[in-house]
């Protein structure tokens, strides 16, 4: 059977890959990866059979991946640093099937800065730039809220740029102290300090790390680190809003983690979105997928208010919308339109998703529909819950009673590895 073996080679000298990801290398007949890691290979003695660079397009080399898995060849991709720490692993991780990936770590770029300043990285939080210009807004957010952070450039965002735009978009950043930390292992490695508006006094470095810490007495941004939210502080208008205590225990049952890619469908006012988002963190995303025109607006707008841009507003009706967004770690349905069958459809044809996917009803017959669809096949695992929440009301004549509102059915699905569709 072909297989897949994913070997992290370093920051890039010989001198830093470890042994066993030297002898895959060795080894292997087919080789995939960018030509500084392929001058390595050849550096080490590596004749493989066949060569593919990533200058073919990540799509190219995809089909050929496939290709030789087909013909039942293994195939050695060679990815810089650590496979598990922003590269092109994940990508490989949702085309193909776990059982044909064997990971090889290496040392990540984050690691080897971090100890060239002595700094410890279990308390440190990271970004990737490398390729993902959309990302210096979210950027910006963690350099509010975090104490330690670990920025990574590459591709089209260098030490200038990221410079600039920082300046440009928050002034109170300029004097904010760097630890440049560039081309790490090679003869050319610079590491140096410095402010984020004297970083145009440098040359541009592109592949290195920007560490930097919360300078003592700088406040962070309250709005872009709450995690939870009260009623009040929410815009609704006209839109349906999930109660704050119903939201407390739906987020809770999705297990979220930083980084996580949260589908909500039937955002309504985006208020689950929001509470996701923080969990999630800048490095995550929350897709708050909603048809209403008007629901679309104050989705917006909450998002605005709280500075929430790893929350994607996406318009539509799911499950039609679904194929164009990023790969779900976690679903929540609030509102279905009708469409609740076909959206646990799509959701089981997902390989690489296996929930849980939260369900949220008010009607009994939503409720209904979703119980027996999970109560006639064996794809999912099930949990079902109901809350009520009461309020206190006084009235007129000073005598207080408890006001009830609508009862929640709430169902919590996994799904098993070996399901098949639904219906």
């Amino acid at each position: 059977m072909g297989k897949i073996i994913i070997v992290g080679i370093g920051p890039g000298s010989k001198s830093y890959l470890t042994e066993q990801g030297k002898n895959y290398i060795l080894n292997a007949s087919i080789l995939v990866g960018s030509q500084p890691a392929l001058k390595l290979s050849r550096v080490l003695g590596a004749q493989p059979n066949k060569t593919y660079d990533y200058s073919l397009g990540m799509d190219s080399i995809l089909a050929k991946i496939d290709s030789c898995l087909q013909e039942d060849r293994t195939v050695t991709v060679l990815v810089s640093g650590d496979p598990g720490y922003y590269s092109l692993c994940s990508l490989i991780k949702n085309k193909f099937s776990q059982d044909k990936i064997k990971i090889v770590p290496g040392i990540s770029s984050l690691q080897l800065g971090l100890s060239k300043i002595q700094e410890n990285w279990n308390d440190v939080d990271s970004i990737s730039l490398h390729g993902r210009k959309n990302n210096l807004e979210n950027c910006l957010l963690l350099m509010k809220s975090c104490d330690k952070l670990a920025i990574l450039l590459g591709g089209d965002v260098d030490t200038h740029l990221f410079g600039e735009y920082i300046c440009l978009n928050d002034s109170n950043f300029k004097k904010r102290k760097v630890t440049v930390l560039a081309n790490l292992s090679w003869d050319s490695e610079q590491v140096f300090e410095t402010t984020i508006e004297q970083l145009s006094n440098y040359p541009p470095y592109e592949n290195c790390i920007l560490f930097t810490n919360r300078e003592s007495g700088e406040a962070g941004d309250c709005n872009s680190t709450k995690v939870s939210f009260s009623d009040k502080e929410i815009i609704k208008r006209n839109v349906p809003r999930t109660k704050e205590e119903i939201r407390a225990v739906l987020v809770s049952k999705m297990n979220l983690y930083r980084g996580a890619v949260v589908w909500d469908i039937g955002a309504g006012t985006g208020a689950i979105s929001l509470e996701c988002s923080s969990m999630v963190g800048p490095q995550g995303k929350v897709c708050a997928v909603e048809r209403s025109t008007e629901a679309l607006e104050v989705i917006k707008e909450n998002k605005s208010k709280f500075q929430r841009n790893n929350i994607e507003i996406v318009a539509g009706e799911a499950p039609g919308v679904l194929g164009e967004l990023p790969p779900p770690d976690k679903v929540i349905v609030g509102g279905s339109s009708g469409q609740l069958t076909p959206i646990l459809n799509y959701l089981n044809q997902l390989e690489s998703f296996t929930g849980p996917v939260v369900i949220s009803t008010v009607a009994l017959e939503s409720f209904y529909t979703a119980w027996e669809l999970f109560e006639n096949q064996r794809g999912w695992e099930l949990e079902i819950k109901q809350i009520q929440v009461n309020y206190m009301k006084t009235l007129n004549d000073n005598i207080s009673i408890w006001a009830g509102q609508n009862p929640i059915s709430i169902l919590i699905a996994t799904k098993f590895s070996n399901s098949s569709t639904i219906l």
